[in-house]
């Protein structure tokens, strides 16, 4: 598994990125929580698709759901939860949610993944402000 990483690095045209986003899929359907994690990024951030927050936040939560230490998908969903998400040009948007924040960013600091020094924060941030 994780042929993912490896894939969408080397993408470069068209028909290689859409491959590489199929081989994406295809390792987070396995429950490689790596692709997964690849997937919320490349969706948020509008990586080789189009931007699509709601498709991020699916990846992102699969991700955290499989306790992938060395991936930040809880801390990236605390964020966009914290933050909360405009709406974009098809009318979707994340309202934001800093019950739902905190939790995402605890699960961070449970699984002890790469996130959690930044997740720490702003769940202490949260904690302050009496959520």
């Amino acid at each position: 598994m994780n042929r993912c990483l490896h894939t969408i690095s080397a993408s470069a045209g068209d028909d290689s990125r859409e491959a590489a986003l199929e081989v994406c899929r295809e390792e987070c359907e396995q429950n490689d929580g790596k692709s997964c994690a690849v997937l919320g990024g490349a969706y948020r951030f509008g990586r080789n698709v189009e931007k699509d927050i709601m498709q991020s936040v699916k990846y992102y939560e699969k991700a955290c759901e499989l306790n992938t230490s060395r991936t930040m998908a809880c801390t990236e969903l605390g964020t966009i939860y914290y933050l909360g998400r405009r709406p974009d040009s098809k009318g979707v948007g994340i309202e934001a949610d800093p019950v739902k924040a905190k939790e995402y960013f605890k699960k961070s600091c449970e699984f002890e993944n790469v996130g959690k020094d930044l997740a720490r924060e702003y769940y202490r941030k949260l904690e302050l402000l009496g959520y």
